[in-house]
């Protein structure tokens, strides 16, 4: 199997702790490294309860230059002192000992991880227990879950889900449970007549496990039956049809949760998709999850329709000059084990971000893109160029009913398209954009190499070729 060791994977080997894959008995510390990694000059203090040996305290110590560490214990003889490292006795199946716990460590802690009895009613009470006095942006991790189903549905008061993980040898308990507090989404879904509006919302409302609102912009009027009324269902109706593009920016004005999620009206999520996504992103980042095609039938993902990666197709040689978003087969398949990563461009179907960073981006612009084109490019190449990241967060994912189908009837004017497809191909390869803290040549460089002339496969159209850069710098009209 080819995986990357991290840095974490590394101090894990060092101090022998076995979360790490080498170990055939846990994959966690690839999970932890992407929750962490842009975090770990702010974590303060970190608990884990069930010490061990230390070896667990030692590799979040070096991790976690600023942090103290905290550890528990049931055992006198595991209670010890050293450099930034306080193990404190207690026995997390008695609820007085965790909270005298959480009155010795404070209430402030940054992470907790539950890696002592691995019994599912310990885990239970010892979330349960310490939970509520926890702050808001706690990240509560429970390893070794053999029972995932009953610690689930005791846990279901809390937003919380269960990131993948690489395949150990020891099967029964290579299992995360990641706990969070999270915060209010607001998903805004322009719609235009479309069938499957009121069964798509119905699944989102049951699917979040979160406070979110749902804002539908109907972008003119609709022959089909609408849902109940509900106080976190917000209908915008207009007479006449405007586009996507001012759809979404009227109904993000009126949006107020600290996160936005835009999706077409014909799409099916994963259960906690609102908690997943917001576990792993910045301000300034925006998240896309794993797309699949949608059977509108039994409202599932087709599980062979999977695409994670798309780049840029290269608009240089095109008579159009349209810089098409390409799927990445190749990309897929050598960086299937990574949860969270980069990505260069998506599809434009879903995307999950900040509002603060959306209206910092300006909204959508109409002028140039038209109503409809290209929302992926601006929001994406202005949050990459701007010094933000896009990512894809493969523990969430989505299914949306494809392209061609008779239920999808958000109209688009071909002109209008194409007109602002090539506005955007021109705007961001002539390095127009004045809030730019990169140019695109950087991006082309930052995943390079991409699908090239000798170097793709069927579905990687608009390859670049070797020598892309003559074109950038003029010496190739």
């Amino acid at each position: 199997m080819n995986y990357e060791l991290t840095e974490l994977c590394k101090l894990a080997i060092k101090y022998g702790n076995d979360r790490h894959p080498l170990s055939n008995k846990h994959s966690y510390t690839p999970v932890y490294f992407d929750l962490f990694k842009n975090k770990r000059n702010s974590i303060k203090k970190v608990l884990e309860i069930g010490v061990g040996e230390g070896a667990g305290l030692r590799m979040w110590r070096d991790f976690f230059p600023n942090a103290l560490i905290f550890g528990a214990d049931n055992q006198e003889e595991r209670v010890f002192e050293a450099d930034r490292i306080k193990v404190i006795k207690c026995d997390q199946s008695e609820r007085p000992d965790l909270l005298s716990l959480i009155k010795r460590t404070g209430t402030d802690l940054d992470i907790v991880i539950d890696d002592a009895s691995h019994k599912t009613q310990d885990q239970i009470l010892t979330c349960l227990t310490l939970m509520p006095f926890l702050k808001k942006d706690v990240i509560y991790i429970i390893e070794d879950v053999s029972e995932p189903e009953l610690v689930d549905k005791a846990l279901i008061v809390y937003k919380h889900y269960s990131p993948q993980l690489l395949p150990m040898k020891r099967k029964y308990d290579n299992h995360l449970i990641i706990v969070k507090n999270t915060s209010k989404v607001s998903l805004i879904i322009p719609s235009r007549n479309e069938p499957l509006l009121t069964k798509m919302l119905e699944d989102t409302f049951s699917k979040a496990s979160g406070e979110i609102e749902i804002i539908v912009v109907l972008d003119g009027p609709t022959i089909y039956p609408l849902p109940k009324k509900r106080p976190d269902l917000i209908f915008i109706e207009k007479a006449r049809p405007e586009g996507l593009r001012p759809a979404v920016n009227d109904a993000a004005k009126i949006a107020t949760g600290k996160y936005i999620m835009k999706s077409d009206a014909h799409v099916a999520f994963c259960p906690s998709f609102d908690a997943v996504l917001q576990s792993d992103i910045e301000d300034n980042w925006m998240s896309i999850p794993r797309r699949f095609d949608l059977n509108p039938n039994s409202w599932e993902p087709i599980t062979d329709t999977q695409v994670d990666y798309y780049y840029l197709g290269f608009p240089f040689e095109r008579p159009d000059f349209i810089m098409a978003d390409m799927p990445w087969p190749t990309k897929m398949r050598e960086r299937a084990n990574v949860a969270i990563d980069d990505l260069m461009t998506f599809g434009g179907s879903v995307w999950f971000t900040t509002l603060s960073h959306f209206n910092k981006l300006g909204g959508m612009n109409t002028e140039g893109y038209g109503t409809f084109a290209v929302e992926q490019q601006e929001l994406g190449l202005k949050t990459w160029l701007g010094g933000g990241r896009v990512i894809i967060n493969k523990n969430a994912w989505y299914a949306h009913y494809g392209e061609g189908h008779t239920q999808r009837p958000y109209h688009r004017d071909m002109r209008d398209n194409v007109r602002g497809c090539i506005y955007s191909a021109h705007y961001w390869t002539e390095n127009k954009w004045p809030k730019r803290v990169h140019d695109f040549k950087w991006l082309v460089e930052k995943f390079w190499p991409l699908p090239t002339r000798g170097h793709r496969t069927s579905r990687e159209r608009h390859s670049w070729p070797a020598n892309w850069r003559d074109y950038f710098e003029g010496r190739i009209k």
